[in-house]
């Protein structure tokens, strides 16, 4: 195929044709164009013009003349050789086999009698035109093997014969003459013969580092005899980067395994492509019960929510990722269980799949009902704020303290709502941001409530996590003693005089 490419895509020969006669110029020059006008022919008569003609010009066969007065034609392709590859063509009308003999132990490449026919110059041209395309098609192979990066030997009877540039640089040698006649990879042969067919692997160790090397042998013919080609490549980064991308795979493994959450990655189509150790500690089942099963078979889903789950996932395929849900799910014994999962959508090898996070929140659950209920049932007055002074919750006991509407009061700064005179709460959440103190503070603050009286309140600090590392501060309400301002005083001591005067 490649010497029929080659052959397809040639435009121009350039022939430099060497004669004495110059009858002779006219007619080759008319008859190859007729036969092949890809064929352009530059006419010279002496040694001095085809050397001249050769250095300056870009030519690609020579057709030269035996029998010339200067210089025969077997001298000149003797002379044209010490600086020259191009193709020679011998073409004399005064020729025998001994003058074809020496002509080939010169390097000429095709010898052709001359004739009077005119139907002789079709053979002239298609000779022509075999041995450019020849040449070619070796140049071609010449520079394919020695550029490829790939190191190429060939070994006859376990000898090396041949050996391109990249063998010499990946063996670590100047010259191909200190590895022929040898076989370079003997030393490094173990178990297994490297010559033989197939893959092969093996080390050559230096002072400051080593090389992993991969070759592929296989049989061939070489120069008539039975011969044995390696391709060999230095695999050392290939390896490294396996090895790493191995340990790299691993310590994400490990690292999935040991996050407090449930992992799992399922195929659009429900089945679990993956598990990591938590889920399967939370669900109860092996790994063989949950990889490449469909979320359905396993059980978990209580039957009443899969359609709802059909739908998430469906609206997930579409790229409509969901805020975190809850569900609910059964363990393998049996037992019910309260989530909390993230989703997203993921790519695993060019494919689309879902990640699904899942945490348990059946404790947190249920010690957020307890909690609420004590909320409602405590005499206690509890106010709760995040880190930054903000409530987040307020029960009735302590709207009945502070005399707040409670609806109100909730997403609003605790200093603001309650009009802070006395007694600096700022203390209590620069703790909680920076240390998480957990330790309980009295404290007593006087406030402004909204019918401009004035309240000492005596309030127990704390500062407790709610979820998942996220912390609050707990305001318990214990005391209220109301301040009477001066003038409310003024004019119940006056209500008292008053009403001491009628009696009296």
């Amino acid at each position: 195929m490649l010497p029929q490419a080659i052959s397809g895509n040639i435009e121009v020969i350039r022939v430099l044709h060497v004669d004495d006669d110059p009858n002779q110029f006219e007619f080759i020059k008319f008859f190859l164009n007729q036969v092949d006008p890809v064929l352009k022919v530059t006419c010279v008569s002496t040694p001095d013009e085809v050397m001249t003609e050769l250095d300056t010009g870009n030519y690609d066969c020579v057709v030269t003349d035996f029998q010339m007065p200067v210089m025969n034609g077997i001298d000149l392709s003797r002379k044209i050789r010490v600086k020259h590859s191009i193709p020679i063509i011998l073409y004399t009308g005064q020729g025998s086999e001994e003058v074809a003999e020496a002509a080939f132990m010169v390097g000429i490449n095709d010898y052709l009698r001359k004739e009077m026919d005119p139907s002789h110059y079709q053979v002239l041209a298609k000779r022509i035109r075999g041995v450019v395309e020849k040449t070619q098609v070796e140049h071609l192979y010449e520079t394919i093997v020695e550029q490829t990066r790939d190191a190429l030997l060939i070994f006859i009877d376990g000898q090396m014969v041949f050996g391109n540039r990249s063998a010499l640089q990946l063996l670590g040698v100047d010259s191909i003459e200190v590895l022929t006649g040898s076989n370079p990879f003997s030393k490094y042969q173990k178990n297994e013969n490297i010559l033989e067919p197939g893959f092969h692997e093996f080390t050559i160790e230096k002072r400051k580092d080593q090389k992993i090397i991969e070759v592929s042998s296989s049989p061939i013919v070489y120069k008539g005899k039975n011969a044995v080609i390696c391709f060999a490549r230095d695999i050392t980064e290939k390896r490294n980067l396996e090895l790493n991308n191995k340990v790299s795979q691993e310590r994400f493994r490990k690292l999935v395994d040991l996050v407090p959450d449930g992992i799992i990655s399922m195929t659009p189509l429900g089945y679990i492509s993956f598990a990591n150790d938590t889920f399967l500690k939370l669900t109860g089942f092996s790994r063989e019960e949950v990889v490449n099963k469909h979320l359905t078979e396993i059980g978990t889903i209580p039957k009443r929510d899969l359609f709802k789950h059909v739908q998430t996932f469906a609206s997930i395929m579409k790229g409509n990722i969901p805020p975190p849900m809850e569900f609910h799910w059964k363990k393998k014994d049996g037992s019910p269980g309260l989530g909390e999962a993230h989703i997203s959508l993921i790519d695993v090898n060019n494919r689309k799949e879902i990640l699904l996070i899942a945490r348990d929140i059946t404790n947190q659950k249920k010690r957020e009902i307890e909690f609420n209920t004590l909320l409602k049932t405590t005499s206690d007055g509890i106010i709760e704020t995040d880190l930054k002074g903000y409530i987040i919750s307020i029960n009735d006991a302590a709207s009945k303290y502070t005399d707040l509407d409670k609806e109100n009061t909730i997403g609003k700064h605790f200093n603001t709502v309650f009009n802070i005179e006395q007694g600096d709460l700022s203390e209590i959440f620069r703790s909680a941001c920076k240390k998480k103190n957990k330790t309980q503070k009295n404290t007593k603050i006087k406030i402004v409530d909204p019918e401009n009286n004035r309240l000492w309140i005596n309030a127990l600090s704390n500062v407790i996590e709610i979820n998942n590392k996220e912390y609050c501060v707990q305001l318990i309400l214990k005391e209220r003693t109301d301040i009477i301002p001066p003038n409310k005083i003024e004019n119940l001591l006056n209500d008292i005089t008053s009403q001491t005067t009628k009696i009296l």
